[in-house]
């Protein structure tokens, strides 16, 4: 329901899931506000915070 139905590249479907998500969580400013800022990030930062969220996950 939240997937692109047909992405030519990988970043294509996250863009495309992070609409859904906003759109999904528009009553929630918040919420949206978050994934809105992770959507706009370059693809070398979200992937520094992926690394660190694996670190701090993988310690628990």
């Amino acid at each position: 329901m939240f997937r692109v139905e047909r992405a030519d590249s990988e970043a294509a479907t996250e863009a495309g899931n992070m609409a859904n998500l906003i759109l999904l969580l528009e009553d929630n400013p918040r919420m949206a506000q978050m994934f809105a800022t992770w959507g706009r990030m370059s693809d070398d930062k979200r992937q520094a915070y992926r690394e660190t969220a694996k670190a701090f996950l993988d310690q628990l």
